[in-house]
């Protein structure tokens, strides 16, 4: 039994923006997150991707509040 770590990410309420800026490359890719999305990603992309949720632009900013619950775990891949 091989386990590998995983991040995901659950968002709730009003939709914003996630960003992952690559270490290196500097390169960004960015992603909707619309209210009830969810994303994975592994430890590999934890350590070379620098990530986070783009601010609000000022004249954006409304009452409509959201959350984002992270959890951590681990997935049992078996070795192919």
């Amino acid at each position: 039994m091989k386990l590998i770590p995983k991040i995901k990410v659950i968002s709730f309420g009003a939709e914003r923006e996630a960003a992952f800026q690559h270490t290196k490359a500097r390169s960004v890719v960015s992603l909707p997150l619309p209210h009830g999305s969810i994303y994975v990603f592994s430890k590999d992309v934890n350590i070379e991707w620098r990530h986070g949720i783009l601010p609000i632009p000022e004249k954006e900013k409304n009452e409509n509040g959201r959350i984002s619950i992270i959890l951590w775990g681990w997935v049992n891949m078996e070795d192919k």
